[in-house]
């Protein structure tokens, strides 16, 4: 999601992470709690272009989680605790 389409429809980052635990444990928690969220997953992979191939190895996938900006602050305490 852009940071427009995040100001114009309301939602706000609550985490940007590398750790795929962490990411489903925070969607569990907001979950749990009735809070809302929008999740983007984007998988950054090297591309080779002198030999055609990709290089998997060095991909790294950055896992995003968006929430009301009226349960930002929530969302927020329960990730701390």
């Amino acid at each position: 999601m852009g940071e427009l389409l995040n100001l114009l429809f309301g939602w706000k980052e609550v985490l940007v992470t590398t750790d795929e635990q962490k990411y489903y444990q925070i969607k569990d928690v907001l979950r749990a709690n009735h809070i809302k969220s929008q999740t983007s997953i984007v998988d950054n992979q090297l591309n080779d272009r002198n030999r055609g191939t990709f290089l998997v190895a060095n991909s790294q996938r950055m896992y995003y989680i968006y929430v009301k900006k009226e349960n930002y602050e929530e969302a927020v305490h329960l990730m701390n605790s």
